[in-house]
């Protein structure tokens, strides 16, 4: 039975997407990179329109066979294949070109039309099933044994999960140990300064390092810390940092602030007093510090599927380099709002397997954590009060939870005589590890004084 079949068997309009699958071919042609991004999993049959089928054929073709892909080669190739017409002639594809605003996130896309191309078959499939269960005599076993077959076939089709055989696995696992060994790929753990912190804690690539934390508690600062530490003590780090909620000038005049002992308002000009000439020598020796490494800043607005993309492509020409992403802050994102937190995360973890690097998320508690009632637990937090789905938690592969005292007026009420060290503390609890949850209990607690205005963070 053909799919046309079986929806006409159901008097219903079939699954589909024409808007999407125009705006996937039109962004295929316009912009070549994105081709990489969806490669391993785009399949003209997904395609509902015949159409954009066979164009979408034609640009797999000429990808594999290296032509340069845009509106005027994809028309030629269409026409030497004698395909032209059946599209409705050039014109199809320069309104494909039309249909797109900007680049869009491909492969969340191209994952819709999957999904789409998965419905048409269950329905196909299942009204095949119901019409031969109704046939006298039938094997009944084999109907359902070939139809969920033919299920595990469509699946099988669209997953981008390649195995690898165990020469490939040995060969690659032996070059990358002794590629370490001799200092020319990144070491699996950095420190980072801090006596406690790099005892209990493992700071390395290929982790999604997910900092969560109360307005005000520090994690941006500390991880800003943490940043110059290791640009001033390795050379072989990357990074590119995304700061969704402050302007790139206020990100760079925090890393001023320990040396001019200044807070980053006055360092920008915020107030009547302006920096000495002592200082504004001091601050052009800091940036141009921070301009000899190899970092990259970005800010305003981008989607989960933005960031990956672009560091995908970031860590290309930095193979043998210790790659961090830094994404400040989740919640931030731009982005489509039925895009759920499972697929953004899923798409971190495939950027994390595919680039090795570090991807370190800043994110924050939910409303719940600043409940009065938690006060009888000095307003300790924990895993379950850092805000989203479970599979922001399942899939960050190590959890830091920030607590800074001070913030909260009930507690400071109820130890008045350490107000001043509230004031001051920020604890660090290292939640979880690559081996999964840490017992609440025994979470590695990590205490600092820590000066949020001048970035300077010593361990109590």
């Amino acid at each position: 039975m053909t799919s046309q079949q079986a929806f006409m068997e159901h008097d219903k309009l079939p699954p589909q997407a024409i808007d999407i699958e125009e705006a996937v071919l039109g962004s295929l042609m316009m912009y070549k990179s994105m081709y990489d991004e969806v490669s391993s999993i785009l399949k003209a049959e997904i395609f509902y329109r015949e159409a954009n089928a066979i164009v979408c054929q034609a640009i797999i073709d000429m990808n594999q066979q290296d032509i340069p892909v845009d509106i005027l080669t994809v028309t030629n190739f269409l026409k030497e294949k004698g395909s032209l017409e059946l599209i409705g002639g050039p014109y199809y594809i320069v309104q494909l070109n039309n249909k797109i605003d900007g680049q869009i996130n491909i492969r969340y896309y191209v994952t819709i039309l999957l999904q789409r191309w998965i419905q048409r078959e269950a329905i196909r499939i299942g009204t095949q099933l119901v019409q031969d269960a109704f046939v006298e005599n039938i094997n009944i076993y084999d109907v359902i044994t070939e139809a969920i077959s033919d299920l595990e076939v469509n699946l099988e089709n669209i997953s981008d999960n390649e195995a690898t055989s165990a020469v490939d696995a040995v060969n690659a696992t032996q070059s990358a140990i002794l590629l370490r060994a001799q200092n020319k790929l990144p070491s699996l753990k950095y420190l980072l300064g801090h006596k406690n912190l790099d005892k209990n804690f493992d700071f390395g690539p290929n982790e999604i390092l997910l900092l969560a934390g109360g307005t005000g508690s520090g994690k941006t600062r500390f991880l800003i810390s943490l940043m110059k530490y290791l640009w001033k003590h390795y050379n072989n780090i990357s990074t590119q940092w995304w700061t969704l909620e402050d302007p790139i000038d206020k990100l760079l005049a925090c890393f001023a602030c320990p040396e001019i002992l200044q807070t980053d308002a006055y360092i920008r000009g915020k107030y009547e007093k302006k920096m000495n000439e002592t200082e504004q020598l001091k601050f052009i020796d800091i940036m141009q510090g921070i301009a000899n490494y190899d970092a990259e800043f970005h800010d305003g607005s981008a989607t989960a599927f933005q960031i990956c993309s672009k560091f995908r492509n970031f860590c290309k020409s930095r193979e043998n380099k210790f790659n961090i992403l830094i994404v400040d802050n989740y919640l931030l994102m731009a982005g489509e709002a039925n895009v759920k937190d499972d697929d953004i995360m899923k798409e971190f973890v495939r950027t994390r397997r595919m680039t090795k690097g570090l991807i370190i998320i800043i994110h924050h508690y939910g409303k719940e954590f600043y409940n009065k009632n938690n006060l009888k637990d000095n307003f300790r937090p924990t895993i379950d009060d850092v805000k989203g789905m479970e599979s922001l938690i399942s899939r960050s592969s190590q959890i830091i939870l920030f607590n800074k005292p001070g913030n909260f007026a009930l507690l400071k009420d109820k130890w008045k005589k350490y107000r001043e060290i509230l004031e001051n503390e920020i604890i660090l609890e290292i939640a979880k590890q690559r081996d999964g949850k840490s017992n609440v209990e025994n979470d590695t607690i990590i205490r600092f004084w820590g000066n949020l205005d001048y970035l300077i963070f010593e361990e109590i």
